[in-house]
């Protein structure tokens, strides 16, 4: 129970320490917890700016410091790989060969995706030349609908007509 209490003490007092804090980063912005992540983990690093620590966002990214960013994050790779070979007996394999494989796998995956994404189109197209048959079928019984009701009407005045006719001649005999 003191070990416990130990790491949850260590935790609360150190976390917030290694988390940055960009003046010039709002908690709600769409990258926030991305960036607090990459520089949790040692990817990124603000910039001392005026006494604070930035992150500059909105500032193009160069290739030094991409290269930088790329060698902390292989880095930090070859580190857990090294600490998962040392903990446990399951290897990460870091080889050129599984690299090949892995980026295989993702080509499938990605041609996949694009089958997928022409199948949708393909339907999103079947439906609206669905649609645009429906609404001319509906617009066609609407159409028709309309004589039989115009037919409808004289039938029921012509009858009316006629009628009137009948009773005339009948009381004028």
């Amino acid at each position: 129970m003191k070990k416990i209490f130990t790491v949850l003490l260590f935790i609360a007092i150190f976390i917030p320490v290694f988390s940055a804090n960009y003046t010039d980063l709002p908690k709600n912005h769409w990258a926030y917890g991305s960036v607090q992540r990459m520089s949790k983990i040692g990817i990124f690093k603000g910039i001392v700016k005026n006494g604070q620590l930035t992150f500059q966002g909105s500032k193009s990214l160069t290739r030094y410091e991409f290269s930088v960013a790329m060698d902390r994050l292989l880095n930090n790779i070859l580190k857990i790989g090294k600490q998962l070979d040392n903990n446990s007996n399951n290897n990460v394999d870091l080889s050129d060969e599984n690299f090949k494989l892995q980026s295989n796998l993702l080509d499938d995956l990605k041609s996949s995706i694009a089958n997928l994404q022409v199948e949708v189109n393909m339907n999103k197209n079947s439906i609206n030349k669905t649609i645009i048959k429906v609404k001319e079928l509906e617009n066609r019984m609407n159409s028709q609908g309309g004589q039989k009701k115009n037919t409808l009407f004289y039938l029921s005045v012509g009858s009316f007509v006629i009628s009137m006719i009948s009773l005339i001649i009948v009381l004028s005999s």
